[in-house]
């Protein structure tokens, strides 16, 4: 009886692992095709957007230290942000920002 029961929980931690396995591919795929996405989306971007947008986003810098650094007010800089999302909204969504 109780090797039946060791290779029922063998069997069940074999499904499980191959559960978790496949669950971490799928998400790696859902991953992989949310980043090809998002580049598309980048493209439709000007150079200027483009790099409001990474050093918003991916560098971590305030609006004021990247208004600083491209010679634009702040608020002129928010602008072009935003307009951005819009256009990466369009692309990725398919809609207009509401």
């Amino acid at each position: 009886m109780k090797t039946t029961n060791y290779k029922k929980t063998e069997k069940l931690l074999k499904e499980m692992v191959i559960y978790e396995k496949i669950l971490e591919i799928r998400e790696e795929e859902n991953t992989r095709k949310l980043m090809d996405n998002i580049n598309k989306a980048m493209e439709c971007l000007t150079d200027l957007e483009k790099k409001i947008i990474t050093d918003f986003y991916i560098n971590n810098l305030t609006m004021y230290e990247i208004s600083l650094e491209i010679q634009l007010t702040r608020e002129y800089t928010s602008k072009v942000k935003t307009a951005a999302i819009r256009k990466m909204e369009h692309v990725l969504f398919g809609k207009d920002a509401a």
